[in-house]
C-alpha cells in the first residue's frame, strides 16, 4: 500500500559540535520558582523509565514506551552515527508516554517545552502532543549528520495550557515509516494570573473590618473583612490569589 507523503519546509540550523546531551534551547528561566526540567537520556532498557535528569520539586516523571509493529525496541547502538541509548518504537502505534507531577495551582497558565532528538533517515520524526495543551510554536536543529542525507535532528515544540493543571502528559507517537527516539528534555514554567503580595496587603489593609457587598477581600463571603479572611489571605502569601 502506497501512501502519500507531504513534504514540509522547515528551518534547519546546522551545529556540528554539540555535546552528546541535546539540550539545544534550555530555557532561561529554568531552575527559577514554579518551573521543573526532565532529561530522558535513555542509557537503558528501563520501561517505564525514570528521568535521567530532573528538577522538580512537585513529585516525579516517568516514561512508558510501548513499541509499536516493526519496532526493534531499546538499543544502545544502532550504527547511526554516533548517538547511544535509544529507542525505536516503530510505526504509528508506538508510543512514549510521559507523565510529570507539577505545581498545582488552578490559575494562571503553563507553558511546556518539549526537546525531542529522533533518527531521520528511512525513520521520521515523531509527532509531539501534549494533552489538553494549546501548540504555539516549534523549530529544528540538525546535530549530528550521519550521511548526506540522514542524520540526528532535533524538534523543539511549545505548548501552553490554561488553566494550569497539576500534571502534565507528554505524549511521542511513531511515524508511519518508524521513529527511533534518541533523547527528551521536557521544561515546565507555570504562570499565576495573580501572585498575592505587598501591593495586596496594603488593599486588603484598607478595607480591615469593612463590611458590605462587593469586598474584594471577603475571602469567605461572610460580608465583612475580618480575622477569618486575613488567615487565608495568610496562607496564600506569594502563592496563587484566593480572590
Amino acid at each position: 500500500m502506497k501512501r502519500l507523503v507531504v513534504l514540509t519546509v522547515s528551518i534547519f540550523v546546522f551545529l556540528p559540535t554539540l555535546a552528546a546531551a541535546h539540550d539545544v534551547f534550555a530555557p532561561d528561566w529554568r531552575g527559577q520558582e514554579g518551573t521543573t526540567y526532565q532529561e530522558w537520556r535513555f542509557d537503558n532498557d528501563a520501561n517505564p523509565a525514570a528521568p535521567d535528569v530532573i528538577d522538580n520539586d512537585y513529585g516525579s516523571a516517568s516514561g512508558l514506551i510501548t513499541v509499536g509493529e516493526y519496532g526493534t525496541g531499546w538499543w544502545y547502538d544502532m550504527g547511526l552515527g554516533t548517538q547511544t541509548g535509544m529507542w525505536d518504537i516503530g510505526g504509528d502505534d508506538g508510543r512514549i508516554v510521559l507523565d510529570i507531577d507539577n505545581r498545582p495551582w488552578a490559575v494562571g497558565y503553563k507553558e511546556i517545552r518539549v526537546q525531542v532528538t529522533y533518527y531521520k533517515g528511512i525513520s521520521a520524526a515523531p509527532t509531539v502532543s501534549v494533552q489538553g495543551a494549546q501548540f504555539v510554536s516549534s523549530q529544528t536543529v540538525l546535530v549530528e549528520e550521519d550521511t548526506s542525507l540522514w542524520g540526528w535532528y532535533l524538534d523543539q515544540s511549545i505548548w501552553q495550557i490554561d488553566p494550569n493543571p497539576s500534571h502534565e502528559q507528554v505524549i511521542l507517537t511513531g511515524d508511519y515509516w518508524g521513529s527511533v527516539i534518541d533523547q527528551v528534555v521536557v521544561d515546565t514554567k507555570s504562570t499565576p494570573g495573580c501572585i498575592v503580595d505587598l501591593e495586596d496587603l496594603e488593599q486588603f489593609c484598607e478595607q480591615w473590618l469593612q463590611c458590605g457587598p462587593d469586598l474584594k477581600f471577603d475571602l469567605n463571603n461572610s460580608g465583612c473583612v475580618d480575622f477569618k479572611d486575613f488567615c487565608i489571605f495568610a496562607n496564600s502569601w506569594l502563592d496563587a490569589c484566593p480572590w
